[in-house]
């Protein structure tokens, strides 16, 4: 079989991760170029991973459907199979455990373009009978990376000794680290393309509260670090005049809502694998920010990488 990837999005945060994945395990990865035939950048390809994100603006409505409409139409006379990292937003404030079969019920204008294009994508792999594999995951994290809310908002003052929380300090919520879902992908590729039709699973990640990273950070750094709203009231000011804070107003139940994939699915296949615990992902973002981690505050520390690999079932 082909050992060619086509990533969507490759200079996102997880499209680039998933590629320096993809290459390292030896696999020819390609990066589509926006505007071009999907099914002639899909000759010869096993994998089309989408790595590109929906934020819910009008403008990006058509987009996203002429894309839908594009990957449909490149599997049904390729083969190529489609892979697609998917968020929580189709469940809305449905409670959590999310699984499968769990309803959506999207209250946000992403998320009712999602589930119009997951419902497109579930139709086509049952009439062609090709093959949609669906990474249901909760708020990505990437150390490296400015484009993770973590960095991005979070942690944007944690020079002040405090994080910058969106919603309620106590509600846990479902976070995966961009390498923990860079190998889920990499092993599911050798296998799950072949049984026709859509299969969703579930990365559950790890769950941590503001409280917790609060607690975890204070820990490691041997200090007090305190906790500071998000400044919803901002957005509210804006919301009239810019697109993009209403959205982000939309969206403002998401930080308040417990979250939980239902990873039973995911346990079956993959028994052995351990997500990035809240310990090793504070440490992660402490050391590329250059902050002192006290000795002995940090069981990892002893490490010589700050990184460790991921262990996957084969």
């Amino acid at each position: 079989m082909s050992d060619r990837v086509l990533i969507i999005e490759a200079e996102s945060l997880l499209g680039a991760v998933l590629a320096r994945g993809f290459r390292q395990a030896g696999w020819s990865v390609d990066r589509y170029q926006r505007g071009s035939d999907m099914t002639i950048a899909a000759r010869g390809v096993r994998w089309i991973i989408d790595t590109s994100t929906i934020d819910g603006t009008k403008a990006q409505e058509p987009q996203v459907r002429e894309r839908i409409r594009a990957l449909i139409g490149a599997a049904a006379q390729t083969g190529v199979s489609l892979m697609f990292p998917a968020d929580i937003s189709v469940f809305g404030k449905e409670p959590a455990p999310w699984g499968p079969h769990s309803p959506n019920r999207p209250v946000t204008r992403r998320g009712r373009l999602a589930v119009e294009m997951e419902n497109r994508l579930r139709e086509a792999a049952e009439a062609q009978r090709s093959v949609t594999l669906i990474l249901r995951h909760g708020e990505l994290l990437h150390a490296p990376s400015q484009q993770a809310m973590l960095n991005r908002v979070i942690l944007a003052e944690i020079d002040r000794s405090r994080i910058i929380a969106p919603g309620r300090p106590h509600v846990p919520r479902s976070y995966i680290d961009a390498e923990d879902l860079s190998q889920i992908a990499l092993s599911l590729s050798e296998t799950a393309d072949l049984v026709p039709g859509r299969l969703e699973i579930g990365l559950p990640g790890t769950r941590f509260s503001y409280e917790a990273l609060t607690h975890e950070i204070s820990r490691q750094l041997g200090r007090e670090i305190g906790r500071k709203a998000f400044p919803w009231s901002m957005m509210r000011l804006l919301a009239p005049f810019r697109e993009r804070a209403r959205l982000a107003l939309e969206d403002r139940y998401i930080f308040n809502h417990p979250h939980e994939i239902d990873g039973t699915g995911f346990a079956g296949l993959f028994p052995e694998f351990r997500f990035k615990p809240l310990e090793r992902i504070v440490f992660e973002h402490l050391y590329l920010r250059g902050l002192v981690v006290p000795s002995g505050s940090q069981s990892t520390s002893t490490q010589t990488s700050p990184w460790r690999e991921a262990s996957v079932a084969q």
